[in-house]
């Protein structure tokens, strides 16, 4: 009796032990809030309703929660994977972020709105603009667009926005003005304003420019996680966001457990607009090293002062 005790208990310990071992074996996820994090959606419901669920994952505002997390200054967690702009990965990596891109799951997603229709871009030259995104990346697309369309033309672009849904607040207060925005806000919009017209800068980059589509949000792994691990990841991951595109109410629902910031009608609205596809970087190679070569010449800091090394990369198996 008593030996059959002691190895019930020992048991039970082996139990314990191995939950514990699950736990500290979950491979953690910090995504931005907005497209990035729709990505993540069915990944973040489950970890809350399936505590054998291997992934979890966190939600934050602002890319200074993201830059302090590659570099490991945020708090004591070292997420092992960070869903965030593909240059800002860029960048902290060449500053000794020890983590590689792996995927790109967020595309093209920058708009102009106005009150008035805008046929082509003739229609907002005399308009004033408000952008967001000074210096960086929106500022890149908006102005290469705007060049491409009249190169002659001195197009009157105030970058005073410091985010997106500050640039359509201006739009809330002046209907005369044009202002760039990204997703979901654009749906945002069509909810708010009776009239609105939407001009897509990714249509005019592939229709006119010819160029790819601009990747934006990346999937970094950190060079700890085993090769495994992240092909698991990224298998479930791309069915996960082939399931959101095909069945957004769906996905929106779920949100409502996960506390999002955004009401479920705008994330479904929002999903099929948001151009959230996944590619490996295997297959999105080129378009990456095409649109780190216009970085570069437009702002070499944006990605560390070079070019991505080849080490950059995460390459599968």
């Amino acid at each position: 009796m008593k030996k059959l005790f002691i190895l019930t208990v020992l048991m039970f310990g082996i139990v314990l032990i191995g939950c514990a071992n699950n736990k500290n074996d979950q491979i953690t996820i910090l995504a931005p809030e907005g497209t990035p994090a729709f990505s993540q959606i069915l990944m973040e419901y489950n970890a809350t309703t399936d505590e054998d669920y291997p992934y979890t994952v966190e939600r934050v505002a602002g890319p200074q929660i993201l830059s302090s997390a590659f570099l490991h200054k945020s708090n004591d967690n070292n997420y092992d994977i960070i869903i965030a702009p593909v240059n800002l990965g860029a960048n902290l990596i060449s500053k000794g972020a020890e983590y590689k891109l792996a995927a790109v799951v967020t595309w093209g997603n920058l708009q102009l709105l106005s009150t008035q229709p805008i046929a082509d871009l003739e229609a907002i030259k005399n308009k004033e603009i408000i952008a967001f995104g000074n210096g960086s990346i929106p500022q890149m697309i908006l102005n290469s667009i705007l060049s491409d369309f009249d190169d002659t033309y001195d197009f009157d672009v105030q970058y005073i926005a410091s985010n997106v849904q500050e640039s359509f607040m201006h739009l809330m207060r002046d209907p005369n003005v044009i202002v760039l925005t990204a997703e979901p806000i654009t749906t945002r919009a069509n909810d708010l304003i009776d009239e609105l017209f939407v001009f897509d800068l990714a249509d005019y980059w592939t229709e006119e420019m010819n160029l790819p589509l601009f990747p934006q949000a990346g999937v970094f792994v950190s060079n700890t996680l085993k090769a495994s691990d992240i092909e698991n990841y990224l298998f479930e991951l791309q069915m996960h966001i082939d399931y959101i595109n095909n069945n957004p109410a769906s996905a929106a629902l779920k949100t409502e457990a996960l506390d999002y910031t955004f009401e479920i009608q705008l994330v479904e609205k929002s999903i099929p607009m948001s151009k959230i596809h996944f590619k490996t970087t295997d297959d999105a190679y080129e378009t990456l090293s095409a649109f780190f070569e216009l970085i570069y010449a437009f702002n070499p800091d944006l990605i560390g002062g070079h070019m991505p090394k080849e080490s950059f990369y995460y390459r599968q198996p």
